[in-house]
């Protein structure tokens, strides 16, 4: 049996559009497929605390369901990268 990988989604932000993206989260997490579990990792608007819960998570690939700056400019993309963590385009 193969093991089900872990999708971390990553919503929120520091973005005007943070209650968009958390509903966009909400919406990829209830849609996902049942061979992946789903992590719900919320980006507050103003602390980096969510960093650890992503590190701790120990997730396989990111799906970034985020909206506007942060989400759509390349930064999170730019953080995962050094991080070494994989992310959907």
């Amino acid at each position: 049996m193969r093991k089900k990988l872990r999708v971390a989604v990553l919503m929120g932000g520091r973005s005007p559009e943070y209650e968009i993206s958390l509903i966009s989260g909400k919406e990829v997490l209830a849609n996902l497929p049942k061979k992946y579990i789903g992590i719900p990792i919320v980006i507050p608007k103003n602390d980096n605390k969510w960093l650890n819960n992503l590190l701790e998570a120990k997730v396989d690939i990111c799906f970034i369901a985020m909206h506007g700056p942060f989400g759509e400019d390349g930064k999170i993309q730019g953080m995962l990268d050094t991080l070494g963590i994989k992310y959907t385009f």
